[in-house]
C-alpha cells in the first residue's frame, strides 16, 4: 500500500503537508502503540491539549471496538494484514465520554529500525444514532455495563434475575451463571432482604426517582460484604422491562482508609524515630518565609513544640547574625529551583546556642509560590568540635611553616581550602594568591597521572570506611617543570560516613627522609586529634552513664534545682514515690513549694541562704508531700552544672520516724525522772516516819502512848501505799 512507503523527517511540522496527505484527524503512533503526534483537530475531538496525549497508548484511549472479536495489536497484526481497519471505536475523551471514529491504522515509515504509524479517524459519532444495527438495548450496554467497573444487575418486574456483570464474581466470589434467573433477594444478606423490596415500592411511585440505599450482601463463604446500593426504574426499555442496581463496593473503600490511616501512622512513626526533624516552608508574596511544618522531632533539638514554630515566619527562629546569610540563600533560588544546604544557629528553648544543619529542595505549588521541603539536623557537637579541630589547624600552619612540605586541609563542607608556605617553596606558587585558589589543585597535575589521582581521590572519598587517600603523581611547578610528588590526607568524617574534612600534605620526593619525617608528624598530629576527639566522646558517655546510675536508679529521693530561682529542674523515680508529685508537676515546682517556712518566717530568705551555703550538709527541714503530710528530712547537696546553669542535686533522707521514735525516748525519760522524784521524796517522807514510830514504839512502855505511835504508823502506812500506787500508775501509762 502506499502508506507503507511515505517517509516523514523526525523533526518536520509540516500540518498541511500531514493534513493533505492523512487528514484532519490523525495520530502518529511508536510501535508500542504510544502516541508520538496529534493533529490539532484529533486533540479537539477527544477535548485533550495534544502535549496532554502524547506518549499516552492508544489502545488505552479505546473504550469499545465494533469489529471482529478482538482489539489490535501493534506491530504483529498490522504486518499480517498490511492494515488494521476498525468499523468503529469508541474513544475517551477527556471528560470520561466516548466519542465514536472510524479508525484505520497503517505504517508510515521505518525510522533507525523503528516502525512507526499513523492512526487516520473519521468522526462517526453524530450519526451513530442514526444506525439500525445499534439496539437500545446495545446503547445501554455500551453507556452502562462496559464503561462503568462496579457490579451492575438487571431484573425484571417478577425480581428474577435477567443480566449481571462479570465484576461481581470479583466482589463476591460467586460466578455470574449462578446468579441467573434467581429472586434478586436472594444476593442479599437475609437480615437486609427487606431493603430491596422497600426501594422498589418506593420506584413504583415515582419511577423518575433513584432510589439509594446501604446493605450487606451475601459473598461465597455466607459473609457479608458491605455496599452501598442505586436501583433505577427501567421499565420503559423492551429489553429490560423491569429495573437495574447499581452496586458500589464499600468495604474496598474502608479498606483503603484503613490502609491509607495505616500508612500515615507509620510515616509518623518513622518521622518520630528517625534523628533530627522534616520540615516545610514558603515563600510568601511578601517575600518572607513561612513555615508550613515541623516535624515532632524538633522539640528534642531545640526544645520548643513543634505546633510553636507552625505558620511563624523563619526569621524568629534563625539567630540574627546568621539571618543575612540565610535570607541570601533563598533568594538564589528564586530564578533557578535547586537543592539548598546551609548551617546556621537557632536558640534552644533554655536560652542555649544550637547550630542546625538543614538540607532542602525548592519547588513551585499550584499557585506559584516557593516551598521547600527538607530535613535538620542537629550538628552543636560537630560544631564544637571543629574548635579542636582549628586549633589543630593552628598547630599544622606552624608545622607548614617550618617543613619542606606543602600542607593543605579542605573543608568539604564549606569547600574551603588552606594552603601552607611549602607550595612557595616546593613549586614556586603564592598560595594567597587570587589565581591559586580559584584554580582547582587537579589542574596541575601532569595529564598522564590525572585519570589515576582522579579514580582513587573519588575511591576515597566516596567509600564511607576510607580514612586514608595516597598518591605519586607529577605536579607543574611556576617554571614549567614537573616536580615527582608523592600526596597523603587523612580523611575526617561524621557518624554517618560523610567526609567533613581532609588534612594533607604534598612531598617532593627527592628528599625523601626529611618528607617521610615529616608526614610521620603529621600522621601523629591526627592522630592525636582522633584521640582528643574519641576521649571527648568517652567522658561524655561516662558522665551520661554516671548521672543514670547515680541519680535516676538510686532508692534515696533526689532532685535537682536551679540555685538562683529554686526551680526544681529533675527529679528521680524514688523522689516521685516520696513527695507523690509526678515528674511533670515537679519540673513546674520551686524548692519553696513542698518545704515549709523557717522561724523567721523569711521562707524566701531562708531557702536563698541555705542554697549559697549547699544546705549545709545533714541540716533537717520540715517538707510537705502532694496528700498533705508534714515529713522532716535530712539533706544533703552536691553543687553542680545542669544544661551550663548552676545548679545543686539533693539527697533527701526521711528521719520522720527516727524524730518519732526520739521524741517517745525523750518522754519516757521525763517520766522515769519524775517517778525518782516521787521515791526520793513522796515515798521516803511516810517511810521515815515509820522507821522513827517503830524506833518509839519500841522504846516506850506505856499503852496509850502506844496506841498513839501505832496510829500514826498506819497514817504513814497509807501515804507510802499511795505513792506506790502513783509509782504503778505512772509507769502503766508509760507503758501503754
Amino acid at each position: 500500500m502506499m502508506e507503507n512507503n511515505v517517509r516523514l523527517e523526525g523533526g518536520r511540522n509540516d500540518k498541511a503537508f500531514l493534513a493533505d496527505l492523512y487528514g484532519t484527524h490523525f495520530m502518529k503512533l511508536r510501535a508500542n502503540g504510544t502516541i508520538s503526534f496529534v493533529s490539532d483537530e484529533m486533540a479537539k475531538l477527544l477535548c485533550h491539549e495534544p502535549e496532554h496525549l502524547r506518549n499516552l497508548n492508544l489502545f488505552d484511549l479505546i473504550i469499545q471496538v465494533d469489529t471482529s472479536d478482538r482489539v489490535y495489536r501493534l506491530p504483529e497484526d498490522l504486518e499480517a494484514e498490511s492494515s488494521i481497519l476498525f468499523k468503529e471505536a469508541l474513544l475517551r475523551k477527556a471528560d470520561g465520554e466516548g466519542v465514536w471514529v472510524a479508525m484505520r491504522i497503517v505504517e508510515q515509515s521505518l525510522l533507525e529500525d523503528e516502525k512507526t504509524y499513523v492512526a487516520i479517524c473519521t468522526n462517526i459519532h453524530p450519526y451513530i444514532e442514526d444506525r439500525s444495527q445499534l439496539s437500545e438495548w446495545k446503547k445501554f450496554f455500551k453507556q452502562i455495563v462496559e464503561v462503568n467497573r462496579d457490579p451492575i444487575l438487571l431484573f425484571d418486574q417478577q425480581f428474577k434475575i435477567i443480566y449481571i456483570s462479570s465484576s461481581i464474581e470479583q466482589l463476591l466470589g460467586v460466578s455470574t451463571n449462578h446468579y441467573y434467573h434467581k429472586h434478586i433477594t436472594e444476593i442479599f444478606f437475609p437480615k437486609d432482604r427487606h431493603l430491596i423490596e422497600e426501594a422498589i415500592a418506593k420506584l413504583e411511585q415515582h419511577p423518575e426517582a433513584l432510589e439509594r440505599f446501604e446493605g450487606r450482601l451475601l459473598t461465597v463463604n455466607n459473609q457479608s460484604r458491605f455496599c452501598r446500593f442505586t436501583v433505577s426504574d427501567q421499565r420503559e426499555l423492551e429489553e429490560i422491562n423491569g429495573y437495574a442496581l447499581y452496586i458500589k463496593d464499600q468495604d474496598s473503600a474502608e479498606k483503603a482508609r484503613q490502609l491509607q490511616l495505616m500508612s500515615e501512622q507509620k510515616l509518623q512513626h518513622i518521622l518520630s524515630v528517625m534523628p533530627g526533624a522534616i520540615f516545610s516552608m514558603k515563600v510568601s508574596g511578601s517575600g518572607k518565609p513561612i513555615i508550613n511544618y515541623v516535624s515532632e522531632g524538633i522539640e528534642g533539638i531545640t526544645g520548643y513544640k513543634n505546633d510553636q514554630y507552625m505558620h511563624a515566619e523563619l526569621s524568629y527562629f534563625v539567630h540574627p547574625g546568621d539571618w543575612p546569610k540565610f535570607k541570601k540563600k533563598l533568594s538564589e533560588c528564586e530564578d533557578a529551583i535547586r537543592t539548598v544546604q546551609m548551617e546556621f544557629r537557632t536558640y534552644h528553648k533554655n536560652g542555649s546556642i544550637v547550630w542546625l544543619g538543614a538540607i532542602a529542595t525548592g519547588v513551585l505549588n499550584e499557585k506559584g509560590e516557593l516551598e521547600f521541603s527538607g530535613s535538620l539536623q542537629d550538628v552543636t557537637f560537630r560544631k564544637r568540635s571543629q574548635e579542636l579541630l582549628e586549633d589543630a589547624l593552628h598547630r599544622m600552619k606552624v608545622v607548614s611553616d617550618i617543613s619542606n612540605d606543602a600542607i593543605w586541609d579542605w573543608d568539604v563542607v564549606s569547600d574551603e581550602c588552606f594552603y601552607g608556605e611549602g607550595y612557595a617553596k616546593l613549586f614556586g606558587y603564592d598560595p594567597c594568591s587570587p589565581e591559586f585558589l580559584a584554580q582547582d589543585w587537579r589542574h596541575r597535575i601532569h595529564p598522564e597521572d590525572l585519570e589515576c589521582v582522579n579514580a582513587k581521590f573519588e575511591q576515597a572519598i566516596n567509600d564511607t570506611s576510607a580514612s586514608i587517600w595516597e598518591a605519586t603523581y607529577r605536579y607543574l611547578k611556576v617554571d614549567g617543570s614537573y616536580a615527582h610528588v608523592y600526596g597523603k590526607a587523612r580523611i575526617l568524617r561524621n557518624f554517618e560516613g560523610m567526609p567533613l574534612r581532609m588534612v594533607g600534605a604534598v612531598s617532593d620526593l627527592s628528599d625523601k627522609k626529611q618528607s617521610d619525617k615529616a608526614l610521620e608528624e603529621m600522621n601523629q598530629l591526627l592522630k592525636q586529634q582522633t584521640y582528643e576527639l574519641q576521649e571527648a566522646n568517652r567522658k561524655l558517655n561516662e558522665t551520661k552513664m554516671h548521672y543514670k546510675q547515680m541519680f535516676q536508679i538510686s532508692p534515696l529521693p533526689k532532685y535537682i534545682y536551679d540555685v538562683q530561682s529554686l526551680q526544681i529542674l529533675d527529679a528521680n523515680e524514688a523522689a516521685i514515690r516520696f513527695y507523690g508529685y509526678t515528674a511533670a508537676e515537679f519540673k513546674s515546682m520551686r524548692v519553696s513549694d513542698f518545704t515549709l517556712p523557717c522561724e523567721d518566717n523569711d521562707e524566701v530568705g531562708a531557702l536563698r541562704s541555705l542554697a549559697s551555703k549547699g544546705f549545709n550538709p545533714q541540716a533537717m527541714h520540715q517538707q510537705i508531700t502532694k496528700s498533705g503530710k508534714n515529713v522532716t528530712v535530712e539533706i544533703s547537696t552536691v553543687k553542680m552544672k545542669f544544661n551550663e546553669h548552676p545548679a545543686e542535686m539533693v539527697v533527701v533522707k526521711d528521719i520522720t520516724s527516727r524524730m518519732e521514735y526520739t521524741r517517745k525516748i525523750d518522754l519516757q525519760n521525763k517520766k522515769l525522772k519524775d517517778i525518782a522524784w516521787t521515791q526520793a521524796h513522796v515515798v521516803r517522807a511516810p517511810l521515815a516516819n515509820i522507821m522513827g514510830l517503830v524506833d518509839l514504839l519500841q522504846g516506850s512502855e506505856d499503852a496509850e502512848e502506844n496506841k498513839k505511835f501505832i496510829g500514826m504508823i498506819g497514817e504513814s502506812a497509807h501515804k507510802l501505799d499511795q505513792a506506790i500506787k502513783d509509782v504503778v500508775m505512772l509507769s502503766t501509762e508509760d507503758k501503754k
